[in-house]
């Protein structure tokens, strides 16, 4: 205060005067209070001292400025990453690797970064390191922290994000070359790779013949060696493939293939229409391929395969087509496989024909006209064409056996023909190589085996056999021929002269016929085959003309005036007291002497069957003469009319008219026109 106060004056906030009314020269002046120093504020006007700053807390001025003490509030806080101890005129920082979130108060406050942080001096809040890098210690040592470079940079194939402590190793399956800064710095591994652990730099390729198709999008189908999957047959892939890739047409491969050389081209006779072949298609039966595996665009298509040429055939898978073998040809033009897919497909030989040829040149079997023909008189037995083996050889030729013979390229001797043997039995071959070679039966002989079908019947002149009873032949005949109609013969095999012509056949005898046509030698054997003429008819041919034999119309109805019995020569006149007046209309009113009418009444007829025109009429019967009678009025005995005597006068008393048959007691007028001149009967 100053000299003669009343009271003494407060310092003021933001002073202190610390002696306490001890000295006076301590108080005699306004200048004897003090500012409080840094750090310190008085917030009473009648400090004896100043309060402190709290720890975490400053005061910059140091005694300068009263009005920068006067209040608690004056006393800053320390930034985050600073600290301070009480009363403290500055902030002390936090050292680097360390920092503070909150006020300090001391340096304890100072905590040491965590793992993957890092700080400079004076450091709130430590920096996180840097995606892609780490610091492993874990607020133990500062001196780990105090720089950004403490960060290490992740190795290749491992990455961390920000602040990390450690690495992150990329998944097996994945793959980075640096260090990554998050877990999509890790890349999956493309198509036909793989990583088969953590951590990879690169992704390896899967070997040759394997690949992996996912391209990048599931890592679990990189992430080892087994995701590799093996090509299939008939597929091949360089290492680091995707996809398999196929065999091309013309090759092939049974298992899986590093490189397109693993793929082979089809061998002979084979070939391919499809990728990825593991086996090449056999050339159809009947075509083939001779390229070995040289070409492949030999063996790309069907059409490759080529049909084999005339006088070949081949199987399936053919690198050649063979020659048809002995015995066998084949004409076609290689118009059509399957005419040359079977060894049958070279036909056999023909009828009478060989081919020796062993398969050795194609064009000795390329047509027919290549088989050689057996020479005349010899035959080839295999005439169904089924036996190559029996048209191989010249010597498959045989010599014509007894009874037979052949022309030029015969499939089999022909038997003699009807009426012929041949008796040379197969020594001689121009005993057989001619018809004309087989002998003729000789007249009045045949040989039976009329068809031909058994050379045992034409083997010896034994087998010519004399012509039976009713038959002849001619020189040379199959059978013998009946006799004709109207004819017989009755020897029966006794001499071939007896049978040599047809004039040995007998006609037959006058008033018999032979109606067979010859069908039937058994009809002609006997002169009872020849049937009587039918009475009422004659034939008088006396056996000179079979013609007037051969039907029953030969025989001829009695003419007016007689009759016949049965198998007459000619008709026999009426007799005495008998006549016929019907003119050859009806045999059957000729086949009796009672067909020959007795005359009637009053009549008779008096010629003794020496004329016929004297029976052909009733008017050839005479009239007994008046005065007379004639008895047999009922005319049944011929013999009563035979004679002119057979009419009897009349006795005395009596008279009778021209042809009566009896006398009469009383006299009777003429007949109309007729008159009586005195005449007495």
């Amino acid at each position: 205060s100053d000299a003669g106060a009343a009271v003494c004056e407060h310092c003021g906030v933001g002073y202190f005067l610390t002696d306490d009314g001890e000295v006076v020269t301590a108080h005699d002046s306004f200048d004897d209070c003090t500012i409080c120093a840094s750090g310190k504020y008085a917030t009473s006007p009648r400090s004896a001292s100043c309060s402190e700053c709290a720890a975490g807390k400053i005061l910059a001025d140091n005694g300068v400025e009263a009005s920068a003490h006067d209040s608690e509030s004056d006393c800053t806080s320390c930034s985050f990453g600073y600290w301070s101890v009480a009363a403290s005129a500055s902030c002390t920082a936090c050292a680097a690797g360390k920092s503070s979130n909150s006020t300090g108060i001391a340096e304890s406050s100072c905590a040491v970064c965590a793992a993957g942080e890092h700080s400079s001096n004076g450091t709130a809040v430590c920096t996180l390191c840097s995606a892609g890098k780490y610091i492993a210690d874990d607020g133990a040592d500062a001196s780990a922290h105090d720089t950004e470079s403490d960060c290490s940079a992740c190795a290749e194939g491992t990455w961390a994000l920000e602040g990390s402590q450690t690495c992150t190793s990329c998944d097996a399956g994945k793959y980075l070359d640096s260090s990554g800064t998050s877990e999509s710095s890790c890349s999956i591994c493309g198509a036909g790779n793989y990583a088969g652990s953590n951590a990879s730099t690169t992704c390896e390729q899967c070997p040759a013949g394997k690949y992996i198709s996912d391209d990048s999008g599931d890592k679990s189908k990189h992430d080892d060696i087994s995701d590799c999957l093996t090509c299939e047959p008939g597929y091949f892939s360089l290492p680091g493939s995707s996809i398999c890739t196929a065999c091309p047409i013309g090759k092939f491969n049974p298992s899986f293939g590093t490189s397109e050389d693993d793929c082979m081209v089809c061998g002979e006779g084979k070939y391919t229409i499809t990728l990825a072949t593991t086996s090449c298609l056999d050339c159809l039966s009947g075509k083939y391929l001779d390229d070995d595996g040289v070409d492949v665009g030999s063996h790309d298509q069907e059409e490759d395969c080529h049909t084999c040429e005339s006088g070949k055939y081949s199987g399936a898978g053919a690198p050649a087509c063979t020659i048809c073998p002995k015995g066998r040809y084949n004409s076609d033009q290689a118009s059509d496989y399957n005419l040359h897919d079977a060894v049958e497909d070279c036909l056999i030989c023909g009828e009478g024909k060989y081919l020796a040829d062993d398969g050795l040149n194609a064009t000795l079997h390329d047509s027919e006209e290549d088989c050689e023909i057996c020479m005349a008189g010899k035959y080839l037995t295999d005439n169904e064409g089924v036996n190559a083996s029996l048209h191989d050889e010249e010597t498959d030729c045989t010599v014509c056996a007894a009874g037979t013979y052949s022309s030029s390229s015969a499939p089999l001797c022909s038997i003699c023909g009807f009426g012929k043997y041949l008796a040379d039995d197969g020594v001689d071959v121009n005993a057989h190589d001619s018809e004309e070679d087989c002998t003729l039966c000789v007249a009045g002989k045949y040989l039976t085996d009329g068809e031909k079908v058994d050379a045992a019947l034409h083997d010896e002149e034994g087998d010519c056999t004399v012509c039976a009873a009713g038959s002849h032949s001619f020189s040379g005949n199959a059978t013998c021929t009946v006799c004709a109609s109207g004819k017989y013969l009755t020897d029966d095999a006794t001499s071939a002269d007896l049978h040599n012509s047809k004039d040995d056949c007998f006609v037959c005898p006058s008033g018999k016929y032979l109606l067979d046509a010859g069908t039937n030698n058994t009809l002609h054997d006997s002169v009872e085959d020849c049937s009587d003429c039918l009475a009422g008819k004659y034939l008088e041919d006396e056996a000179l003309d079979g013609g007037l034999h051969d039907q029953e119309e030969d025989c001829h109805t009695c003419e007016s005036g007689k009759y016949s019995g049965a198998g007459a020569p000619a008709c026999t006149i009426c007799p005495k007291g008998r006549y016929n007046s019907d003119q050859a209309s009806d045999y059957n009113l000729h086949d009796a002497v009672e067909d020959c009418l007795i005359c009637g009444e009053g009549k008779y007829l008096a010629d003794d069957g020496l004329n016929a025109t004297l029976h052909d009429s009733e008017e050839d019967c005479e009239i007994c003469m008046a005065g007379k009678y004639l008895t047999d009025n009922e005319g049944v005995n011929a013999s009563l009319h035979d004679e002119e005597t057979d009419c009897t006068s009349c006795v005395a008393g009596k008279h009778s008219e021209f042809g009566s048959f009896k006398c009469y007691v009383y006299c009777m007028c003429c007949w109309k026109n007729f008159f009586n001149r005195g005449r007495v009967f």
